[in-house]
């Protein structure tokens, strides 16, 4: 990826982020595993959106409005409803061999080697925030047993 942008640099550039903000955020992450972005959020300097933008501009991915989404239930029905909330997963439909789905995470590679073994299909996925994301796991999967 010859344009790859990191996202501190990418915050930076948009105005939303500083440079001591970011080296603050770097220097506070320590030895514990913890994403550069989730350590932003809870510092406060930037909202999950921000992140989420810098994200789909990274991977070249659609972000969801999730108030729009309208899963199909054979779709919902791939995943436990556990399943999807613990991996932060919302399926929305099935095309051929094509599992849509809408995630916060775009780098989950062993969700999606996981994907093709069992089922066959292949994950084209779209980004949502992960609040907003669990928010309408729960909608869907309430839906569907409803």
């Amino acid at each position: 990826m010859p344009d790859y942008v990191r996202i501190g640099q990418m915050l930076i550039d948009k105005g939303l982020l500083t440079q001591e903000q970011m080296d603050t955020a770097l220097e506070g992450r320590g030895g514990a595993y913890q994403r550069f972005g989730e350590s932003l959020i809870e510092q406060g300097y930037v909202a999950e959106q921000d992140i989420i933008d810098c994200l789909a501009d990274q991977y070249g991915l659609a972000l969801v409005d999730l108030e729009q989404v309208d899963c199909q239930p054979s779709a919902l029905r791939i995943f436990s409803e556990s399943f999807a909330a613990s991996r932060s997963i919302l399926p929305v439909r099935i095309e051929g061999q094509l599992l849509h789905c809408v995630v916060s995470d775009p780098m989950d590679y062993t969700l999606a080697e996981a994907m093709e073994a069992t089922h066959g299909l292949e994950l084209v996925i779209s980004l949502a925030c992960p609040t907003l994301l669990q928010d309408a796991i729960e909608r869907e999967y309430a839906r569907l047993t409803a």
